[in-house]
């Protein structure tokens, strides 16, 4: 199994590369529950693409949908700060400055 999983990656990188994807990669080893791993060969298997590639186009979405809920809740503490005020007395006190 074990000798599969590394062809089945090594095939993976090699197709990334001749998608024109320019990337320096390190090799993992994780644990993951066997449920969680058949999602991502389900979804690497309808996006066309090698597990190890679904598992790349997985990893960033999470990471850059955490990055933009993160920056959404930002914006509606300053939007919030703006209706009540608070942001216009911090604008004030730094143009007088």
């Amino acid at each position: 199994m074990i000798k599969y999983v590394h062809n089945e990656v090594r095939r993976g990188v090699k197709k990334m590369a001749n998608l024109g994807v320019d990337f320096e990669t390190t090799r993992v080893n994780y644990n993951l529950p066997t449920k969680l791993v058949n999602r991502v060969k389900e979804y690497a298997k309808e996006m066309g693409v090698p597990i190890t590639y679904g598992v790349v186009l997985l990893l960033n979405k999470g990471l850059d949908s955490e990055k933009t809920l993160n920056a959404m809740t930002k914006i509606n503490e300053m939007y919030e700060d703006y209706k009540s005020g608070k942001l216009s007395d911090i604008v004030k006190e730094s143009s007088e400055s």
